[in-house]
């Protein structure tokens, strides 16, 4: 009797160690599809980089290595930082509640009188309606800007925003840097502004290469809250 008990316990043992084995199996199938998937994702927006499109750029043609361009439908500021935070442009909307998310949580303090619009209430809120507006195509008010939304990337992902433009404008390229924390890569995120269309470069692991200089707005709030100057990084 003993003996068939044991028998019986032995086999329930093969057994789930069996459905263990292949669950985890099937797991590592799972991930695997996923990683060829987005790697399949990158190639497919992945171009050379072209020398005409970089013709106006502070940064030369010779430090790119990669230029990524997401689906123009308004959301393309927020599907570029998609690729690079999650490598999958249809991520955008994530990214969006992220954001929002920081935005809300700094509101009162270091985005006060900092980021446009940063004390209003949120029912009237331009920059809260633009990243809760889903939409796609989205309307052009509601686009990825050029100041206050790389702030909130750098905030919210703990990584510095580098900001390109290929037309002539006041304020410059700009390097905006978290407020509280340290960024977890010293790499910054590329973003280029093609007339319209945000574009994701990869820069190439040369030396000596100089960052434009910070967002005007960076040394004052550092000051005025005690904060680490994280831009001395760059």
């Amino acid at each position: 009797m003993i003996a068939l008990e044991h028998c019986i316990n032995t086999k329930k043992e093969k057994i789930t160690k069996k459905i263990k084995t292949e669950k985890e199996q099937k797991k590592q199938k799972i991930s695997s599809a996923k990683e060829q998937k987005v790697i399949k994702n990158i190639i497919n927006l992945e171009s050379p980089c072209n020398p005409t499109l970089l013709t106006n750029l502070t940064i030369a043609p010779k430090h790119i290595s990669i230029i990524f361009s997401s689906e123009a439908d308004g959301n393309c500021g927020y599907r570029a930082i998609a690729i690079e935070v999650y490598q999958d442009q249809e991520e955008w909307s994530k990214v969006k509640d992220k954001m929002l998310e920081t935005f809300l949580n700094y509101q009162n303090n270091y985005y006060h009188r900092r980021i446009e619009h940063g004390n209003m209430p949120a029912s009237n809120n331009p920059l809260i309606c633009s990243l809760q507006d889903k939409h796609s195509p989205l309307p052009q008010q509601h686009w990825f800007g050029t100041i206050d939304h790389p702030q909130l990337v750098a905030d919210t992902f703990s990584r510095a925003v580098t900001v390109y433009w290929n037309t002539p404008i006041e304020t410059g390229d700009c390097l905006f840097v978290p407020f509280a924390t340290l960024p977890e890569k010293v790499e910054p995120i590329i973003i280029i502004l093609d007339i319209n269309h945000f574009l994701l470069a990869k820069r190439k692991n040369t030396q000596n290469f100089c960052w434009p200089k910070i967002n005007p707005f960076h040394k004052r709030i550092i000051q005025k809250h005690g904060l680490e100057d994280y831009s001395l990084m760059y």
